[in-house]
């Protein structure tokens, strides 16, 4: 079988493409720059140079392909354009669902992220809670509105599944959206310091192998039209922290820092952003994360799909084993 997948070079991408090749599976895969990503370079792998607003490259990609894996997706905390987020992730979903649908693909799944049902409040958040609090990202407001163009494309002959990530790490790219990862090496080197407002702040963890297998269950076991969480531990900053501390044995003392001298922070980062166009270091619409939990429940994808969670501490040391291996990309 031969299976297209976007975002190919990013973490949870290339370690897919990996698990699909090992799986007897080929694999085109759309990047922006051919021979970016090394860890494409396998004889199943074919290349695909393009982007999501190139209907070109997208028709080659889906050529042939029965499955189509969508990760690709704007996931930076700003973006110097306003309407960024909404083409790469809203608009470039629809044209691959349009390339998918013409092409004869039957099966597309869209890697979402579990940050669209937004913090949970009253109780830990399942594919069946309803978000109560506004975006705080425009990064969940168009992963969200991307999963109703997935959702309204389903028919008779293309089955579309939608998961939903939450905070992933593991070994891998040292990408943008492996921030969690970059944390871990940041403090075994001694780099990391700091814990956002009070540490008591809960989210949710997961392993990059448990990811990965969640993508693999969907194709056999997933009913078309559903989401499924893929999560991990539910832990807060400071149990994060005293974990990596009695995992590594390295003691540093973690300074708590108050959300008003976060958001100090925040504005002059924003201030500076305006005059020079440098992505800033946090924003303050960002920085209100820090103030909810974000704990989730992955019981659906267990019950249906057969997915199993990675301890936390488990998934850690695998981690810390293997930081000489991961690769900083930009």
């Amino acid at each position: 079988m031969k299976v297209a997948v976007t975002g190919a070079s990013g973490l949870v991408g290339s370690q897919l493409v990996k698990a699909l090749t090992a799986q007897g599976y080929r694999v085109n895969a759309l990047v922006r720059r051919q021979g970016k990503t090394p860890e494409l370079k396998h004889p199943m792998v074919k290349e695909v140079v393009g982007n999501l607003s190139d209907q070109l490259a997208l028709d080659r990609l889906v050529e042939g392909c029965e499955v189509v894996y969508h990760l690709a997706a704007c996931a930076k905390m700003w973006a110097k354009e306003d309407d960024l987020f909404y083409r790469v992730n809203v608009l470039g979903t629809y044209n691959l669902v349009s390339a998918a649908k013409d092409g004869g693909v039957k099966k597309f799944v869209y890697t979402s992220t579990a940050g669209k049902y937004g913090p949970s409040l009253a109780q830990v958040i399942t594919e069946e809670t309803s978000r109560s609090v506004d975006y705080l990202t425009e990064y969940e407001k168009t992963k969200d509105e991307a999963e109703h163009v997935v959702r309204e494309a389903a028919c008779d002959g293309f089955e579309v599944f939608i998961l939903n990530p939450t905070r992933v790490f593991g070994p891998g790219l040292l990408s943008e959206s492996n921030g969690v990862t970059r944390m871990v090496k940041m403090y075994v080197e001694g780099r990391f310091r700091f814990i956002p407002c009070n540490g008591k702040s809960i989210g949710n963890y997961v392993f990059i192998d448990d990811v990965i297998a969640g993508h693999l269950m969907v194709l056999e076991r997933g009913q078309s039209g559903e989401n499924y969480i893929l999560g991990g531990e539910n832990c807060s900053f400071n149990e994060f922290f005293d974990l990596l501390n009695r995992l590594t044995e390295i003691r540093i003392r973690m300074i708590h820092l108050p959300y008003v001298f976060l958001w100090l922070i925040a504005s002059f980062f924003e201030m500076v952003t305006k005059v020079t166009s440098r992505p800033p270091l946090i924003t303050k619409k960002w920085l209100k994360r820090f103030l909810y939990n974000w704990e989730v429940s992955s019981q659906k994808a267990h019950r249906t799909l057969g997915y199993t969670i990675t301890p936390l501490d488990v998934g850690l040391q695998k981690t810390i084993a293997r930081l000489d291996q991961c690769r900083v990309v930009q």
